[in-house]
This record gives C-alpha cells, structure tokens and sequence, in this order.
C-alpha cells in the first residue's frame, strides 16, 4: 500500500544549468521482500511515484494528491 507522505526531488543539471529532472517518491506501508536476516527498523519504504525529464516532457503533471501542472518554462531560474 502507497500512502500520500512522500517528497519530490530534483535534479540540476549542468550544462545548461537548469532542473533536469523531477522525481515524486511516496511512502509505502506493509510488505517489502528484504535478504535474509535484515530486520528493517520501521515498516516503511519509499516508491517511486512520478518522474518527468525536461527532455522528455512539456513538464509535471498529476493529479494526486492534488492536481498540479506546471511547465518547464515556470521551473526555470
């Protein structure tokens, strides 16, 4: 099971130096397949929920937890 609790990161790039690439990580509760012998010390993990690459993309989209779209052009600085 997926929960809404998450972070975005970003990614800079170089050359030029602008946002690359955004990912959205959500927390995840519940079953998680670990090696043998590791006892995790809290039944969470992050997932991967969301990646766009300036790119590949015209820019973010999504609707969860709310809706959001925001182009390219707005992320610059």
């Amino acid at each position: 099971m997926v929960t809404t609790t998450g972070y975005w990161e970003v990614q800079i790039g170089r050359d030029p130096r602008r946002i690359a690439i955004v990912r959205a990580w959500a927390l995840g509760h519940g079953p998680k397949d670990l090696p043998a012998g590791v006892t995790p010390l809290h039944p969470a993990f992050s997932v991967l929920a969301g990646e766009w690459c300036s790119a590949d993309t015209d820019g973010i989209t999504v609707d969860f937890p709310f809706p959001l779209d925001i182009s390219w052009t707005e992320l610059e600085f």
